[in-house]
């Protein structure tokens, strides 16, 4: 199987990059990147350097089974809402019709917790639109991720997300039942599972969205698919 990824800087996207370097049976994923992946030699790996803001520039992607897109940033990072939707959504959705384009027949979306199109949330409300605008595209299968908390070291500093990661294992205890999709999970266990849905999905399934009980599912080595319906 072979792979397309946006988002590589990003400790979910990293991650999802060295968890396909490592399997076995995954084949050449491309992964885009603004400028060449430092200490990273895999024979598996091939690096497309694109301008994001120049989609017309980009090179033209090999045909591909599978797309992860694990772009994502702050309203404060970014400094204004327009700069954040810009990058949450435009980049996002470029990404995702390329990809459409290359042949991608499963496409993974990692989204967050409350994305709602509707809501009064800004970034819950981006986050709902992108996820809109990609089930239109018509994918086989779309696979979105709907995380809680991440819980992972940052270069930046983000006092409020510090606090959080601090105070989560006391919250966790709370998240059960319907508040279990709340639950915090660590990029790690939310890019090793998202790279074992992906390669489960050979057949089209259609659009799902995964919570933290999925995401522990290929840990406690449960068939994935099994009972999960349609969303």
């Amino acid at each position: 199987m072979k792979a397309i990824l946006a988002g590589t800087s990003g400790a979910v996207g990293k991650q999802i990059l060295y968890e396909w370097l490592s399997q076995e049976s995954t084949g050449l994923i491309q992964a885009l990147v603004r400028t060449p992946l430092p200490l990273i030699k895999d024979r598996k790996l091939k690096q497309l350097l694109v301008n994001w803001d120049q989609p017309e520039t980009w090179p033209e992607f090999e045909v591909a089974d599978c797309a992860f897109c694990a772009l994502g940033t702050t309203i404060k990072k970014a400094k204004s809402k327009e700069a954040f939707r810009k990058v949450d959504f435009d980049y996002a959705f470029t990404f995702a019709e390329k990809a459409k384009k290359a042949g991608v027949k499963t496409f993974v979306l990692v989204s967050a917790v409350g994305a709602n199109s509707k809501s009064s949330i800004f970034y819950s409300k981006v986050k709902g639109q992108l996820e809109l605008a990609i089930e239109a595209m018509g994918f086989e299968t779309l696979i979105i991720a709907q995380p809680g908390l991440l819980i992972t070291p940052r270069k930046e500093r983000r006092v409020g997300e510090q606090i959080a990661q601090w105070l989560s294992p006391l919250l966790d205890l709370f998240m059960v039942g319907p508040l279990s999709r709340y639950h915090s999970v660590s990029a790690s266990l939310l890019s090793k599972s998202l790279v074992k849905w992906a390669l489960s999905s050979q057949e089209p399934h259609g659009v799902i969205r995964l919570h933290f009980k999925d995401f522990k599912k290929f840990k406690a080595g449960k068939n994935l698919w099994m009972k999960k319906g349609h969303i």
